[in-house]
């Protein structure tokens, strides 16, 4: 599933930097960002594979696929912001509310594999 997860971040990234006419730090620095976390994905999958029942691995898990999300979303608004709205990538994103509502989404998944966690350790008490 992992691959899936990273061969759609890899022509998602292809494709949104085909948009870009010129580059500044910002940009570079939030690509370095987004590369970052796209990077943990393997060790993540691994970690969470080794110890699938547990709920700690699985919400690192989580948090990793929601930090790319974030990334992707700070990467696109840096290019947006060197362009200006009226470039191509700020036409085809338009308001872009379903990435929003999936990274609420995983931010909840997030919280409830939390308190799983706390609620399961305090029964072991």
């Amino acid at each position: 599933m992992s691959f899936v997860y990273l061969a759609i971040y890899w022509n998602n990234h292809h494709h949104l930097l085909h948009t870009v006419g010129r580059v500044d730090g910002l940009i570079l620095w939030a690509n370095s960002h987004l590369l970052f976390w796209l990077s943990l994905i393997p060790a993540a999958t691994a970690w969470m594979g080794e110890n699938l029942p547990a709920p700690l691995p699985t919400a690192v898990y989580g948090a990793v696929l929601l930090m790319p999300a974030i990334a992707y979303y700070l990467l696109q608004k840096a290019i947006t912001h060197k362009h200006g709205t009226h470039s191509v990538l700020a036409q085809a994103l338009g308001s872009d509310m379903i990435v929003l509502c999936r990274q609420r989404a995983a931010c909840r998944a997030l919280c409830r594999a939390r308190v799983t966690e706390e609620l399961g350790a305090g029964e072991r008490r």
